[in-house]
């Protein structure tokens, strides 16, 4: 399960030892896409906030390995395209889940999630049959 959030503190009590590893979401006007992933080998959160999530969700589902996707900064900010990223890179990574909190008043960014979203549950609808 991806957690695309602040990141996730690997050592908190609260994720249980369930964090695999995670990628660093960045923004970067000079590249053709505008982001980079870096691998986060350290870990760490930004705020607390995905740890916070995360913890919540290793208390409903104590075996889900859980991923770290970090597109906020220590303010709780990031750009749509760090967000629409951190959802590529699940998609890519063969995540089965991924838990998004983020809003956004900019109508222009509506498109570019619902694609993403589109193609994530069209990926991952034959996850549901019975």
């Amino acid at each position: 399960m991806a957690i695309v959030d602040s990141g996730i503190e690997a050592d908190h009590p609260a994720v249980g030892g369930q964090v695999r590893g995670g990628v660093i979401v960045e923004y970067d006007a000079r590249l053709e896409t505008q982001i980079r992933f870096v691998e986060d080998t350290e870990l760490r959160d930004m705020f607390g906030h995905g740890t916070a999530c995360a913890g919540i969700i290793h208390s409903l589902a104590p075996e889900a390995e859980l991923y770290s996707v970090r597109v906020l900064g220590r303010d709780l900010t990031g750009k749509a395209l760090q967000f629409a990223g951190g959802l590529r890179w699940a998609i890519e990574n063969g995540m089965h889940v991924v838990n998004l909190s983020l809003s956004t008043s900019r109508q222009e960014f509506f498109g570019l999630f619902t694609s993403w979203l589109t193609r994530l549950i069209s990926r991952t609808s034959s996850w549901c049959q019975p």
